[in-house]
């Protein structure tokens, strides 16, 4: 661990991608891509007393955890690739250290769910999408005739929202597709100046969508489909590789291949916080209950906490 100016490292590997983040409270859930049997892989930081639980360490050369969230502060909901070309979704349990399988799919299985199995970005850490991970089959996402199915799927990321009912996707040139997921029915379209969006993901008030040429972020009102100020980038001629909305959703983190990362706010793009973090690509962002911190996972196995209240 280091600290600089309003920014704390913790390395948590010796190497390693951190491939996502999520917080609650002063514990952060980190996902990190492994190539050294017995590494961690998923772990909980608490950076109050700056200690580690480990949920799950590399098992092959190759362990992937695909998803990972908490669904309330005491629990975590997983899931990561198994032996038979599927999935497998866990539940784990912060206070007793308890791990419990609550689902499993094959690779026969994984044709009939596409919406979920492999091609789904779970952003939502609600309870509903805890239950989705044990019932898939009851949220069946219906296309309604003009959304090609197979584009819908493969060409970008689905996310649900909503408590799942409704599903997103940015897989066409500017346009933006709004589902509601049992009916088919198309509930809006947004529009903006991409080639396509890829992830595309919800807030309570916003939708999000990264460019698939990584040379921008389009925000975009849950409410009225309207287009919020931007495209937000961070810094010209870069390749956004990451973002993430506040909690109180005033403002937008967006960290690029480059190692620079910006916090700007959504009304008027104005920025509220920005700092490079030299040799390090940005993989994941999050923000701290408070939005005081914001957490940065990089390419380097490192966990960056900054305050919001310095830059550098």
């Amino acid at each position: 661990m280091s600290r600089n100016q309003g920014i704390t490292r913790y390395k948590l590997a010796r190497r390693g991608d951190v491939r996502s983040l999520d917080s609650v409270q002063d514990n952060v859930l980190i996902a990190v891509s492994h190539w050294f049997v017995g590494a961690p892989i998923l772990l909980v930081k608490n950076l109050t007393n700056e200690s580690d639980q480990i949920i799950e360490r590399a098992e092959s050369s190759n362990n992937l955890i695909l998803t990972a969230f908490f669904i309330s502060p005491e629990e975590v909901c997983y899931k990561k690739p198994n032996a038979n070309s599927g999935f497998d979704y866990f539940r784990f349990d912060v206070r007793t250290a308890n791990k419990v399988l609550i689902r499993s799919t094959n690779n026969a299985r994984k044709g009939q769910l596409p919406h979920y199995d492999g091609k789904i970005l779970i952003t939502d850490p609600s309870p509903a999408l805890f239950d989705l991970a044990r019932n898939t089959e009851d949220y069946p996402v219906v296309l309604p005739p003009e959304i090609p199915h197979d584009d819908f799927y493969s060409r970008g990321s689905v996310t649900l929202f909503d408590e799942a009912h409704y599903a997103v996707s940015g897989i066409k040139p500017g346009i933006v597709y709004v589902v509601e997921c049992r009916s088919g029915n198309l509930v809006r379209s947004l529009e903006g100046e991409f080639d396509s969006l890829n992830p595309v993901f919800a807030s309570r008030r916003y939708f999000v969508g990264v460019e698939s040429d990584r040379k921008a972020v389009f925000v975009w009102s849950k409410d009225d489909g309207r287009r919020i100020e931007g495209p937000f980038s961070p810094g010209p001629n870069v390749d956004v590789s990451s973002a993430a909305i506040s909690r109180n959703e005033q403002m937008i983190a967006i960290g690029d291949y480059s190692g620079h990362v910006r916090v700007l706010k959504i009304d008027d793009g104005s920025v509220v916080y920005k700092t490079t973090l030299a040799r390090n690509r940005i993989e994941a962002l999050n923000f701290s209950d408070d939005d005081g911190r914001l957490y940065i996972g990089t390419d380097t196995a490192n966990l960056v906490v900054a305050s919001l209240g310095s830059s550098s």
